[in-house]
């Protein structure tokens, strides 16, 4: 069984004056025992589906946080980095 060290999860905030919840994502590491969290990617999408399936798969491929950016550049341009 592998290890999990990162895990990522929505983040959703509603700006002053908007109608919609805007989503980013917040990742963490497990050290020690416990989850820290090490990056967050401010909001970038109102799509909340795409934006939980993205952490989704950043968390099963245990993406190094260092590597993130990658992914939020692939995702806003419609790339598959991880496949």
């Amino acid at each position: 069984m592998v290890a999990v060290l990162y895990r990522y999860e929505l983040m959703e905030t509603l700006p002053p004056d908007a109608i919609t919840m805007s989503c980013g994502i917040m990742g963490w590491q497990k050290r020690e025992g416990h989850w820290h969290p090490v990056v967050i990617a401010a909001p970038f999408s109102k799509d909340r589906e795409a934006v939980i399936h993205l952490a989704q798969r950043c968390t099963a491929l245990q993406l190094d946080p260092r590597d993130l950016m990658d992914e939020l550049i692939a995702f806003q341009t419609g790339e598959d980095q991880t496949t």
